[in-house]
């Protein structure tokens, strides 16, 4: 039988003393979890010790695509927890609820078929939300769905986080401070490659950690291909699936390719981890679908304005009612930081009473809004609810009804690949936010809110020659 590989691609592992990967083994096997080779291995990489008793690795990264077992290491690490270590409190967190109620689900199992861990058991809790074990000791394994607070309260030995690919920073800022209290905490990060519309920027960070190398108490275990490869080779598919051949038939991952696109197999199945360019929210290569050369020469529908948070540079952009549907473009962008006069002069001239100027009611742009009211101009300041929709509506626009076009311009481009998206409350919704503090989103919210003015809030113009297309580009 042909397996896969059971050596990562991408290996990390801190120096360390003594380790206590082969009692964790040996227990999980006496209670019929029989580890794979390549399991056993991410045990070992983790579980070091230096000279102090201390993890070596206070952080572990595990990269592996879907299916191949990385519940199991999930259900090792914890019964090691609770049965070898002794520590006190352990999370267990996924992004999706049923994820980590199925996760809850096995583990229970253990304790319900063996009666020698069921004595150890005080209580079960299976409420909605409180899932989890506490052992007649007082230690606790909890499982949790993630959200932006979880974690909030409570202080644990242990982390593991499951669906990594969806770990934005404002969940973990809420669930790291959880170990810092604690003595010797580790914290595990798993998940599979984040895609272009996936928050994975904490597991990405993990990973760029571990490529740099620099990084002495992280662990990263890494099952992947890179470079430019043949999909279709199941030299590759067995390099990156080292549970190719034992859960994993290469029937079942040859119905994937004959299914995926190409980028969505190298990442799901394959773990290749994609460049910055390709994880835009909008991949470039879609986004340069959309360019135009020329537009019909049509009214002006509407105006969108951003400005940075240092309030020196501001981003004007019109959108156009086309027959395709909503084209937009940058009409003016400089520097306002001696003043804003020229700026106000600018839209007042151009949007007059009737043409709608949009930005978002955060954006520091806001501090225009009572001169361009005074001077008559219909402002319209976007709530976070329809700032959601605007941004929603930019995406769909661009990538699914293919109803957006631009002019290909430099500073919209840059901004755009520059930006991720920033969830907003618990229903899915999300703004563009910045990959790093050095890009400026302002093109791209400007164009965001020129495009839904358009769609919300533009209103056929009574004289079409007073409010042509006026650009200073």
């Amino acid at each position: 039988m042909v397996k896969g590989s059971q050596s990562p691609s991408l290996s990390l592992v801190p120096k360390f003393s003594y380790n206590a990967w082969a009692d964790a083994k040996d227990l999980c096997a006496a209670y019929g979890l029989v580890l794979d080779e390549w399991q056993q291995g991410v045990l070992q990489a983790s579980l070091g010790e230096d000279a102090d008793g201390k993890w070596a690795a206070t952080r572990v990264g595990l990269s592996v695509p879907r299916q191949n077992g990385k519940t199991a290491l999930f259900e090792a690490r914890e019964l090691a927890g609770l049965l070898i270590f002794g520590e006190e409190l352990i999370l267990h967190s996924a992004h999706l609820v049923p994820t980590a109620l199925e996760a809850f689900q096995r583990i229970k199992s253990y304790f319900e078929n063996y009666d020698d861990l069921g004595k150890k058991v005080r209580r079960i809790r299976e409420a909605n939300g409180e899932q989890g074990i506490e052992m007649m000791n007082g230690q606790r394994l909890k499982f949790m769905a993630r959200s932006k607070g979880g974690g909030r309260g409570f202080s644990a030995d242990v982390l593991l986080l499951d669906e990594c690919q969806e770990l934005p920073d404002t969940t973990w800022a809420a669930i790291l401070p959880t170990t810092s209290a604690r003595e010797n905490p580790q914290i595990w990060l798993a998940g599979t490659p984040p895609g272009p519309n996936d928050n994975g920027e904490v597991f990405a960070r993990f990973r760029k950690a571990a490529v740099d190398g620099k990084d002495k108490r992280l662990c990263w275990q890494e099952w992947s291909v890179s470079g430019s490869v043949d999909l279709d080779d199941r030299a590759n598919w067995r390099q990156a699936n080292p549970a190719y051949g034992l859960r994993i038939a290469g029937d079942h991952i040859q119905d994937e390719r004959n299914s995926m696109d190409e980028m969505t197999f190298a990442r799901e199945r394959l773990g290749m981890w994609a460049s910055d360019e390709q994880l835009s929210v909008i991949p470039a290569p879609i986004w340069a679908e959309r360019s135009v050369m020329t537009v019909p020469d049509v009214p002006v529908a509407a105006y969108g304005i951003d400005m940075n948070p240092e309030r020196t540079m501001a981003a004007v952009s019109v959108g156009l009612r086309t027959e395709a549907g909503v084209h937009v473009e940058l009409a003016d962008m400089g520097d306002v930081s001696d003043n804003t006069d020229a700026l106000v002069e600018w839209l007042v001239k151009r949007a007059g009473k009737r043409i709608p100027v949009v930005m978002d009611a955060y954006s520091p742009a806001r501090s225009l809004e009572p001169v361009l009211r005074r001077r008559g101009v219909m402002v319209r300041a976007l709530s976070g609810n329809e700032l959601m929709q605007a941004c929603g509506g930019f995406y769909d626009a661009a990538t699914k009804d293919k109803t957006l076009t631009h002019f290909d311009q430099h500073q919209l481009n840059v901004s755009l690949a520059g930006a991720k998206k920033a969830s907003l409350g618990d229903a899915g919704g999300w703004k563009w936010s910045r990959k790093t503090l050095d890009i400026d989103l302002t093109p791209l919210l400007a164009a965001t809110c020129a495009h839904f003015g358009v769609v919300k809030f533009a209103k056929p113009p009574r004289d079409p020659a007073k409010s042509g297309r006026v650009l200073v580009m």
